[in-house]
């Protein structure tokens, strides 16, 4: 039987290689949290995950289930509207968000993405009249904590 002896300089440098090799692909992850339940729409569930990309710009994938139309709420609204505040504590207006039911399942599901180059502090969807306001209403349907 063989033995290897593995040189101090070669054994170093696989060393110090892997522990640079698993900070770059820890600092790269994405963060993911999840929604709070919410009394507004008490069987959604999801995740919001940001990860930063490389022009710097922080993308924002948000995933949902059994997130009922806005035209069924107790106080029946048009849309969803997906909103983050950074650390200015201002609310921007992300976008609208669908809710939609597959052929196989029905499950209502709804995702959403889009891009900031501020990070998110706080992400919350609120139900809307109108889908390019400035300002959300009171009817706040779903949110994260504070990352």
């Amino acid at each position: 039987m063989k033995t290897i002896k593995l040189n101090f300089k070669a054994g170093t440098a696989v060393i110090l290689g892997a522990a640079a090799l698993m900070i770059i692909l820890l600092s790269s992850c994405a963060t993911k949290v999840p929604f709070q339940y919410s009394a507004e729409a008490p069987a959604a569930r999801g995740t919001a995950k940001v990860k930063k990309n490389h022009n710097d710009n922080y993308v924002i994938s948000i995933e949902l289930t059994n997130l009922s139309e806005a035209s069924r709420l107790v106080a029946p609204k048009t849309t969803y509207v997906v909103w983050m505040e950074s650390g200015s504590r201002t609310a921007k207006n992300l976008g609208k968000i669908q809710s939609s039911s597959s052929m196989m399942s029905k499950t209502l599901k709804a995702s959403f993405e889009a891009a900031s180059a501020e990070k998110p502090t706080k992400i919350f969807i609120t139900s809307e009249e109108d889908g390019n306001t400035f300002y959300p209403s009171s009817s706040i349907i779903l949110t994260t904590n504070y990352f």
